[in-house]
This record gives C-alpha cells, structure tokens and sequence, in this order.
C-alpha cells in the first residue's frame, strides 16, 4: 500500500484537532501523531497497517504513531467524532504506544463484549459507553471552548489512551506482524544501499531518506 506522510498543522499551536465529519473518505497517509475514531452513524471503511475493516454506529478505531491508514466512504451516510493530537499531550513525544504495538487498531463491539463478558459485567455496554462519552466529552469542550479546556481534554486524552489499551488483550497479545512483500523490497533495497555506502559517515537521517519514511518510523521498520 502505497501511502503519503502526513505533516500536520494546528490552529492557535496547540496540537489538538477535533471534530465530526460526514462521509469521509481519505487516501492511505501516516503521521507521529494520533488519531481516534467513533462512528457515530452509518458505516466506514478503515484501513491500519495490513487491516481492513467497515466499521458500524458504536465501534471505534486507533492509529499509532507511525500507522498508515486510510478511510472509505461505504455509500451509506455515516457521521463519525475524529479526535488527532500530538502524543507529547500524554507523556510520549517519541510516539505511542510505548511500550508495545497494538494487535489491531480496531475496537469492535464484539471485542469490547466479549471483554466485558470475561470480567463478569453484565454486558458490553458500559465499556462501549465509556469509550463513546470521552469522545463525545471532547467534542464538546472543543467546540465550547469554557475556561480551562485544554486541561481537560488533556485529561480526557489520557483516559482515552488508557482505556484503549486496556482493550487491546480482546485482540490477543501484540505481536509482530509478517513483513509484506513490499516491506521486504524496501528492506532489501536499504541493505543494497548500506552495502554501497557503508564507508561513508551515514545517519539515521540518511536512511531515512533513502526509505522515504520519518526517522521515527524508520527506525522501528529497520
């Protein structure tokens, strides 16, 4: 999949953006920072890395730092709550997660039932409601503006990280994704041009270069 780097820019500087959008559709693209989604109505097709899903009203998704993604309008009117913000809000400025990578950036209802159903809830709802009411919570404080905003969409920012996380055992432990024939070909093509340049005082820069990726995302493909 071929995708484009994102460069992101903010209103005012604070790296914050957040909003609803109707029918979206946007080519593959990666970017350090994060991005959540919720759909509140209808149907969308969304892409993270190598995963394909069309997510339904009450289901969400999640790029980390680095992921490529991409969305599709289904043809069916859909209204989703986006929320993108720098990771340095919440503690990590070399990207997140930090301490491992996600299973599947996907947070489903059958996933999040199926959680709730193995800690004894009653249902999923709960959980599901919880993720909904932090999106739907910053939302508000976005477009309200009162005093001290910033604060507590900080604030709401860290739960949402937090209770995605904690959703992520549903999907299994994290582990490693099988490199695709294109990873290999970029690879390949960066142990050729080491080989060629390795008596030259190279950098990670220059490799990233040479990839076309981020230094970040450079060095956890390399």
């Amino acid at each position: 999949m071929r995708a484009f780097h994102e460069t992101r820019s903010y209103n005012k500087g604070w790296p914050v953006q957040i909003g609803t959008v109707h029918n979206m559709s946007f080519l593959a693209h990666w970017h350090h920072d994060l991005e959540f989604i919720y759909v509140r109505q209808g149907t969308l097709r969304v892409g993270i890395n190598s995963e394909v899903r069309t997510l339904q009203a009450g289901e969400f998704a999640f790029c980390g730092s680095g992921d490529i993604h991409y969305y599709e309008h289904t043809g069916t009117t859909s209204e989703i709550v986006m929320v993108i913000f720098n990771p340095r809000l919440i503690g990590a400025p070399a990207g997140w997660p930090t301490q491992q990578r996600q299973h599947s950036g996907f947070i489903l209802r059958s996933d999040i039932d199926k959680a709730s159903s193995q800690a004894n809830d009653d249902s999923g709802q709960p959980s599901r409601q919880q993720l909904a009411t932090i999106m739907e919570q910053l939302l508000v404080e976005h477009e309200q503006q009162q005093s001290h905003a910033e604060t507590v969409i900080t604030g709401l920012l860290h739960m949402l990280c937090g209770l995605c996380l904690r959703c992520m055992p549903a999907h299994g432990p994290a582990v490693r994704r099988r490199a695709s024939a294109t990873h290999l070909a970029v690879m390949q093509g960066l142990l050729d041009w080491l080989e060629q340049n390795c008596t030259q005082p190279l950098t990670l820069q220059d490799g990233a270069d040479q990839a076309g990726m981020s230094v970040f995302h450079f060095s956890r493909f390399f």
